[in-house]
């Protein structure tokens, strides 16, 4: 066993320990627990541990974006719970741990169900019952203003980066608008078109920060600098002008302060403890391919696939590749029945995309003797990634969970995309091999430009019906590029295209099996 890679592992194992602690002694201040409703998922409740459910002074609903989930917003409901707020936060159907699939009509029934059981919780005839704020960012914003339109019982309504809604102004509550000066040009639009519906008034173009506020107060539009989408959650601006909202709901949120640099400091020691969380992986692999193939240093110059000679540039391999898999999806989509939001057209995507690129560059197949053991590792790897990292990422931020309802699209996705990860791990690992490491990324970012307008052209052009996706799509960036550099680390240890191929595809469909919404 390597040395090195023992040492690494004992410091990060170290400062796993030492940040799970830290963790811990923070969350004694609260109580999470799961609230089970009569159908769909459950609902959890985080509140304070030092008071009593029924004195809280306000109750807070909190709905996660399209493809998100409940973890999404947990940090949020976690500082509002240590202001005094009995929080609650529900998955989607479709979303999360819902057993229910999408749609426009399923959202509705599930919010409705959960604002109705909140509410019942609190007696009419006794004025001292807390309020019901609604909370939600993007898609989710959506629904909450949905949801106030239906029940005139709640309270206030807080849309971070909302989506478009269309809203009568005689049956608006109280609502406070939260967008990011680098947020999506259309849901700047969106926030200015609905802020003008409520209040009647005209706003300039929302391309610089900035705060108008009707003259009754009872509507607001904020505009936060150097904030983009998903930032509207996490950032300490953000949240204060969330709890000048509610204490105009309850004035005793104003009893705890709010410190910016303290919830700064715990957002940022989770963030740590999930990329410590990561980072173990890297020499358990290590130390995993040097148990089960010892003998194997370096990469062999020739272990799965050999290099072809073609006349086509590398780039143009991808683009030629993307552009004929964008037109045999306009003509069929066998993919669609994998029913996942968006997840099925990049699915037949990057499976048509792999497809045309070997067929281009026409690689010799050639397997070596021990390729079973780096194909072996390579699946050890990846139930290591599932297994021991991703649970501790989603108890924080992101869904990573695979549940039984989605688990049968698991291997039809890992298929599909094989070839395309096959053709990628090819390209990187053997006809560049000699470049620089950072010619090398530039191009496999160049590849990720090319798939995502060939991505934008199928939802805007072909499948105008779920182009809300573009809103997660520097996310998925994100996920590629951090998904080549597990594979990196395969190939590096195994010396096998095929190894890192396979892990490719393995990440990719458990990823896309979890996050995209289900139809």
């Amino acid at each position: 066993m390597s040395r090195t890679n023992l040492i690494f592992l004992a410091i990060c194992g170290a400062a796993w320990l030492l940040l799970y602690q830290l963790i811990a002694a923070q969350n004694r201040a609260l109580v999470v627990e799961g609230r089970p409703q009569s159908r769909g998922a459950s609902l959890i409740n985080i509140r304070p541990a030092s008071r009593v459910a029924q004195t809280l002074p306000v109750k807070v609903l909190l709905i996660h974006g399209l493809s998100a989930s409940k973890s999404a917003m947990r940090q949020m409901a976690a500082e509002l719970a240590r202001w005094g707020s009995d929080c609650y936060l529900i998955d989607l159907p479709g979303h999360g741990d819902s057993p229910e699939r999408f749609s426009l009509r399923a959202t509705v029934s599930a919010t409705d169900q959960a604002v109705r059981e909140l509410l019942s919780r609190s007696n009419d005839a006794n004025s001292s019952s807390p309020p019901l704020v609604v909370i939600g960012h993007s898609f989710g914003a959506r629904v909450a203003l949905g949801a106030a339109r239906r029940h005139p019982r709640i309270a206030a309504v807080i849309a971070l980066s909302p989506a478009a809604e269309s809203f009568a102004p005689k049956a608006m509550v109280p609502l406070l608008i939260v967008i990011g000066a680098f947020d999506f040009p259309f849901v700047r639009r969106g926030a200015a078109f609905l802020y003008e519906q409520v209040t009647g008034a005209r706003l300039p173009r929302l391309d610089e920060p900035g705060q108008w506020q009707n003259s009754t107060g009872s509507s607001r539009l904020v505009v936060l600098p150097w904030t983009d989408h998903s930032q509207t959650l996490f950032k300490a601006s953000s949240l204060h002008e969330i709890k000048i909202w509610l204490i105009r709901v309850s004035p005793t949120i104003a009893e705890v302060p709010f410190s910016p640099w303290a919830f700064w400091a715990r957002t940022q020691l989770r963030a740590v403890f999930c990329i410590f969380s990561l980072l173990i992986w890297f020499p358990v692999v290590a130390l995993l391919v040097d148990l089960v193939m010892p003998g194997r240093r370096k990469p062999n110059i020739n272990p799965f696939i050999s290099v072809p000679e073609g006349r086509f540039t590398l780039v143009g391999v991808y683009t030629f590749a993307a552009s004929l898999a964008a037109l045999f999806l306009l003509w069929v989509n066998p993919w669609g029945r994998l029913g996942l939001m968006g997840g099925d057209y990049l699915t037949g995507l990057l499976c048509a995309t792999g497809v045309v690129g070997l067929a281009v560059l026409r690689p010799e197949w050639k397997s070596a003797g021990d390729e079973w053991k780096a194909l072996l590792c390579s699946l050890l790897a990846w139930v290591i990634l599932v297994a021991g990292c991703s649970p501790w990422i989603t108890a924080e931020f992101v869904h990573l969970d695979l549940n039984s309802i989605r688990f049968w699209r698991f291997p039809w996705i890992s298929l599909s995309v094989l070839p395309f990860f096959v053709l990628d791990e090819q390209v990187c690992r053997r006809m560049l091999q000699g470049l620089s490491t950072a010619r090398i990324v530039m191009f496999h970012l160049s590849t990720r430009v090319i798939l995502a307008i060939a991505l934008l052209l199928g939802f805007f052009v072909l499948r105008n019906g779920q182009f809300l996706v573009v809103l997660i799509l520097p996310g998925l960036v994100l996920t590629s590029l951090l998904c080549w550099c597990l594979a990196a680390w395969i190939h590096r240890k195994t010396g096998s295209v095929a190894a890192s191929g396979l892990f490719g595809a393995l990440a990719t469909g458990w990823f896309f099996s979890v996050f995209f919404a289900q139809l």
